[in-house]
């Protein structure tokens, strides 16, 4: 009896066709898929490395609460321990 009964949705079409790729891709272009996507991903990924890697972002002094982000001597980094170990080590004592 469901197998009867469809949602009949946009233009009358059921579900089902609906969520079939050839329908939710129909007025995409064919350049939007194969050409702008990878180009867009490749631009964003070079933006993040780029910017990643600017000196003027650094954080050499530290962030709220005034931490120090730079390891010391021995490599310990107050910033990563209280920012990674401590919510991991809540996150296992409340789960």
């Amino acid at each position: 009896m469901n197998d009867e009964r469809r949602l009949i949705g946009v233009e009358g079409r059921s579900s089902y066709q609906l969520a079939q790729p050839e329908m939710r891709f129909r007025h995409i272009p064919w350049y939007l898929n194969v050409l702008l996507w990878p180009i867009a991903g490749f631009f964003l990924l070079l933006a993040l490395l780029i910017i990643s890697f600017l000196p003027s972002i650094a954080l050499r002094n530290g962030f709220l609460p005034l931490v120090p982000a730079a390891p010391n001597a021995a490599g310990f980094s107050p910033a990563n321990f209280l920012y990674s170990f401590v919510p991991s080590i809540l996150e296992l004592l409340i789960c």
